[in-house]
């Protein structure tokens, strides 16, 4: 059997484990880079070494790959030549033995309070986009959602407009909650909503035109508000995450309860939200002290 085919058997055993589309699309773009690779180097990639593996990961570094992009496709990789041993189309994982580059540590950017304010103080209540952007932001913010959750909602999933079921990662669920301003935000939209939508319509965000919103359409509303703010802010999906479950931390919320509303597997990966806190006090202390502000 032919690479390529082989790569189609292991994306439909992910499809089997209830990956979800995005996640499967990413890892036949990372693997099919590498097969890419191979083929412009005229290399077997079934019979490759470690130093033709080596060589690929300088070589997306050479390209300006960041390490996390970089350990990303590593992964990838690993768990394709993982599945190809099960199969027994390989004896060896050459990148079973590979090593991820280390992640710089980056903190997480967030949105204060006053920068998330004036954000939804952007959107008009007096028509649907403006309505339904407002309702999206805040609920981006109340529940620490990931793009394709928010997307993915349906009506019946707001279970009566306190609690909303995620259906996130591998199919797993999880409740988050909606503050009341996130909670009056939707039920504004509701009103808007009940305008354009086919009343069998089961998308709870739904475009101009009726139809549930696109990741792409999601991208840009976003990118719509980024460009109004005053202050130059990179806008993303993902910065109301972040910005989520760092206010959670700095008001007192267990870490163990920030994961499970996120949704992380690892304690690991809510961990570096408390090193924002931590910056955070660092700079209170050394504005405040008088020791501090003298050295």
């Amino acid at each position: 059997m032919m690479i390529e085919g082989m790569l189609e058997e292991y994306l439909q055993s992910l499809q089997l484990a209830s990956y979800s589309t995005h996640t499967i699309a990413a890892y036949k773009r990372d693997i099919q880079q590498w097969i890419d690779y191979t083929q412009l180097n005229q290399v077997n990639p079934l019979t490759t070494d470690k130093r033709d593996a080596s060589f690929f990961l300088m070589d997306l570094a050479r390209k300006g790959k960041d390490n996390s992009s970089i350990a990303r496709k590593l992964s990838a990789i690993k768990n394709f030549f993982k599945f190809l041993q099960e199969r027994e189309y390989i004896t060896d994982n050459v990148f079973g033995l590979m090593h991820p580059p280390k992640r710089k540590g980056r903190l997480p950017q967030y949105l204060t309070h006053n920068q998330f304010s004036e954000l939804v103080g952007l959107c008009t209540d007096n028509d649907f986009e403006g309505v339904r952007d407002r309702a999206i932001l805040e609920v981006l913010y109340s529940t620490g959602c990931r793009a394709q959750e928010l997307v993915d909602l349906n009506c019946r999933e707001v279970k009566g407009r306190t609690e909303v079921l995620i259906r996130g990662k591998g199919n797993k669920s999880r409740v988050v909650f909606l503050v009341d301003i996130a909670r009056r935000a939707l039920e504004r939209y509701y009103e808007k909503r009940r305008n354009i939508a086919d009343p069998e319509e089961p998308a709870l965000f739904l475009s101009s035109k009726g139809r549930r919103i696109s990741r792409r359409s999601l991208y840009y509303l976003i990118r719509k508000y980024e460009n109004k703010l005053s202050e130059r802010t990179r806008l993303s999906v993902h910065l109301f995450r972040h910005t989520f479950a760092t206010h959670l931390l700095d008001e007192g919320a267990n870490l163990r309860e920030v994961q499970d509303l996120l949704g992380h597997e690892q304690l690991s990966s809510t961990q570096i939200y408390t090193h924002v806190s931590v910056e955070r006090l660092k700079s209170a202390y050394r504005d405040a002290h008088p020791h501090a502000r003298r050295s």
